[in-house]
């Protein structure tokens, strides 16, 4: 990417609010939280956007701030500066023999003190696709974020997706018939919030009115209008409300 559309994406509210996760991960995660590969990977994709967004601003060129000719007028720069950026980002100043329009204008034969607007933009675009390895390495953190992030939200549509046309999918896990947690004395018909390790390595909460205690080796857990199958031997802790 040029360094004009890297400062489009770190301008966007997008980028600010993906780099407030930076901070509220850590915290979740010292709240108790069990992290997943999904915060993992979250936390590592902010981590990336953080670093590239420091890489832009401190690699960019100077005359990337500015968003058009107006608004570097108004910063009160002069032709001389302007001149200057353009060899700092690698331009070349047109010999005397060359006396087109716009070698005339780069020279500032004129002596002129204002920044010429051909000159502006020509010397912008100099600018703008200057520093080749900064860029590709900006744009390579950015596009790897993109990407952790991506499959986080497909990963989530998946899950969302498979509950809602198959809720009762946790009765294909294999299951023994071992019996729940010891001490656990339970009425069907009852509220429930049931601790239970949901196959990926964490543990989820399901609430909701107790159904049933089959022999099968599952609880069975009515929630939002859905019958949920918890096998036995995946319950961690279970509350009933009395």
């Amino acid at each position: 990417m040029r360094w004009s559309q890297l400062r489009t994406l770190t301008d966007s509210k997008a980028y600010w609010s993906l780099n407030a996760l930076f901070v509220v991960i850590p915290l979740v995660s010292r709240l108790g939280v069990p992290l997943n590969w999904e915060l993992v990977a979250t936390y590592i994709a902010t981590w990336l956007l953080f670093i590239a967004g420091t890489a832009f601003f401190l690699l960019r060129p100077p005359l990337i701030g500015y968003r058009d000719y107006a608004d570097y007028l108004q910063s009160g720069k002069t032709a001389d500066q302007l001149l200057a950026e353009y060899l700092r980002c690698g331009g070349r100043v047109p010999e005397r023999n060359d006396d087109s329009h716009l070698a005339n204008r780069l020279r500032n034969d004129n002596k002129n003190s204002l920044p010429d607007t051909e000159v502006f933009w020509h010397v912008y675009h100099v600018a703008d696709v200057s520093g080749r390895a900064a860029r590709v390495a900006v744009t390579t953190a950015m596009f790897a974020a993109a990407l952790m992030l991506l499959a986080v939200n497909v990963n989530r549509f998946y899950d969302v997706i498979t509950s809602y046309l198959s809720p009762q999918k946790e009765m294909r896990m294999p299951s023994t018939n071992p019996p729940v947690p010891v001490g656990t004395h339970l009425t069907t018909g009852g509220t429930v919030d049931v601790q239970h390790e949901d196959g990926t390595g964490s543990v989820s909460t399901t609430s909701g009115k107790l159904v049933d205690i089959d022999d099968n080796g599952f609880l069975v857990v009515r929630a939002n209008g859905k019958l949920i199958y918890i096998p036995k031997h995946r319950v961690v802790d279970i509350k009933q409300s009395a």
